[in-house]
């Protein structure tokens, strides 16, 4: 009878105790039995796109606004003709810079290279005296380029870090000389740079179709014909090509790309169309 009365005093007191627990929990605004709800997390704050990404100002436009006003000295100076142009992110950093074609006179055509800095078109690299000349400024690189299509300006990437860059083999060349240049794109402070990578120059005795001279360069200092040969290798197989295609138009695109003002921001037009 005492067990009895004993365990029937445990079970009141524990009945108690949970009442009073129950009840200290509703005060303080909890649920009973459920646990509490998790701090959220505070949400990431949203990634703005860097100036480079999303530049403030609309690049064709101001390309379109040098070009109307400075045709007559662009044409003139590019052989009374601009053969082609395009827009293509040479340095990779998300901005576009123009390229220009001149009329040519020999194997290759010229080309005319500009970029925006400070809101304004400024040559960076030129075949053309005149063009250097008149729209060139600090950033005026002696590197020249020459080639025939848009397509030559290849979209490369390091086999190593995966890194993407554009690169162009330059050349020329008539009956008594022969030229190739590898020249590297890249942006320096926002602005685009040439880098000369290998170069080979022979003349040749139109009589005897011997080579006569030679000149071989890496990185811009002359080397012997094997280390040429070796770097050459060597850059084969440090960098794939990825097979894009840089885009432009030419003059001979369509009939009404003719060398008037009217035929010419026609084919501005279409051109920049393309750039991507």
């Amino acid at each position: 009878m005492k067990k009895t009365l004993a365990l029937m005093l445990l079970v009141f007191s524990m009945l108690l105790s949970l009442c009073a627990c129950e009840e200290h929990a509703v005060q303080s605004g909890e649920t009973p039995g459920v646990p509490p709800s998790p701090i959220p997390a505070a949400s990431e704050p949203e990634v703005s796109p860097s100036p480079e990404a999303s530049p403030s100002f609309d690049e064709k436009e101001i390309y379109r606004s040098f070009l109307r006003e400075n045709y007559e000295k662009l044409s003139a100076a590019c052989f009374g003709v601009i053969s082609g142009i395009g827009l293509i992110d040479l340095d990779m950093d998300s901005k576009l810079e123009m390229v220009l074609f001149d009329a040519g006179a020999s194997a290759s055509m010229g080309v005319q290279l500009f970029d925006i800095i400070d809101g304004g078109v400024e040559c960076i690299s030129s075949n053309m005296v005149d063009v250097a000349e008149q729209f060139g400024g600090e950033h005026l690189s002696d590197v020249q380029v020459s080639a025939n299509y848009f397509e030559d300006f290849r979209l490369m990437r390091d086999a190593e870090t995966g890194e993407l860059f554009y690169q162009i083999v330059s050349f020329n060349g008539a009956v008594d000389f022969r030229l190739n240049e590898t020249i590297r794109f890249s942006s320096s402070d926002g602005v685009l740079t040439l880098t000369p990578v290998a170069y080979c120059y022979e003349e040749t005795n139109i009589d005897t179709d011997e080579i006569v001279f030679t000149e071989y360069k890496l990185n811009g200092s002359v080397c012997t014909a094997e280390e040429y040969n070796t770097a050459m290798e060597q850059l084969a197989l440090c960098a794939e090509d990825t097979g894009y295609d840089a885009k432009g138009l030419f003059r001979w695109s369509e009939p009404d790309y003719n060398d008037s003002f009217e035929g010419f921001m026609l084919m501005v037009d279409a051109a920049f169309a393309l750039a991507e």
